[in-house]
């Protein structure tokens, strides 16, 4: 596969007079990935709204798989509805076409970011004296929903922080039978801090826990390859735009965590607090010190 880091600042990204030049470094750099079977874009990549229901992308936008044996999975923004109608839905979104533009299937995020993606309780305060109306901002998702190359190969596709939440992996793999985890994010958010590297290290347990590989493919770093153990065994430099090129095993079979999920820690807090309250009746009933 090919993981493509665009590096699109945050000052270009959603600016309008810059969204043909930010698409189109996404369509040279995957010029460099001809030969990859599966070509993928961060977030957002594409940042032009798309119809929910969309069959098939121009062929712009495909030309550089150079193969009709190829895929490419990417981030934009969907909706579902008439555009500036009442029941319009919005959606974060990660399509999968093949190389002929053909649109395989979607995946809509699940948990979305309050306040920058919703506001909570927007109906409730829009109802109050004054309060404007906020609007639905996205809805989310209704499940873990693979994007299958083949019968063979169904991947998580996790956006942005989702790839934080241990249970939503876990259904991945036992609902959807994942066997490769990919994450779609866009950390250009937080500049030149440890917030990127702080948020690759909290993503790689995902792989331990599920015993996938995790590819993470962002905007602006840091995109690698984490393999099943926790390990970063590939990277690309953040804020440098590039291609990662590498070899990913399809990984099967499942975790205790996978069959079980929180069970041991739920178990462990019980317990704790069962023994702390047996100890304060002792001491009540005994009126000796813990």
């Amino acid at each position: 596969l090919a993981a493509v880091q665009g590096n699109i600042g945050i000052k270009k990204k959603w600016n309008v007079t810059e969204l043909k030049n930010n698409l189109r470094v996404y369509l040279e750099l995957t010029k460099k990935s001809r030969g990859a079977k599966l070509v993928i874009w961060p977030e957002s990549a594409i940042e032009e709204w798309l119809p929910e229901n969309t069959q098939q992308l121009p062929p712009a936008l495909v030309d550089p798989l150079g193969s009709d044996s190829s895929f490419l999975i990417f981030g934009t923004r969907s909706f579902r509805g008439k555009t500036g109608g009442p029941n319009v839905k919005a959606f974060n979104s990660a399509f999968l076409v093949d190389g002929r533009g053909r649109v395989l299937s979607r995946y809509h995020k699940q948990i979305l970011l309050a306040f920058g993606e919703y506001i909570p309780f927007s109906k409730v305060l829009s109802k109050l004296p004054g309060v404007p109306d906020m609007g639905d901002g996205f809805t989310a998702g209704d499940g873990p929903r693979t994007l299958n190359l083949s019968e063979a190969i169904r991947i998580a596709a996790l956006i942005c922080y989702e790839d934080l939440m241990p249970d939503l992996s876990r259904r991945f793999v036992t609902e959807s039978k994942a066997n490769l985890l990919v994450n779609l994010t866009n950390d250009a958010w937080y500049g030149r801090t440890v917030a990127p590297w702080q948020h690759a290290h909290l993503a790689l347990w995902r792989a331990i826990e599920t015993r996938r590989n995790l590819v993470r493919v962002t905007n602006t770093g840091v995109t690698a390859v984490i393999d099943p153990r926790g390990e970063i065994v590939q990277t690309l430099p953040i804020f440098t735009p590039g291609v990662l090129l590498a070899d990913v095993e399809l990984m099967e079979g499942t975790t205790l965590y996978v069959r079980y999920g929180d069970w041991f820690a739920w178990m462990i807090t019980l317990m704790s607090l069962g023994i702390i309250l047996w100890r304060r009746a002792v001491k009540r009933r005994t009126g000796t010190p813990l």
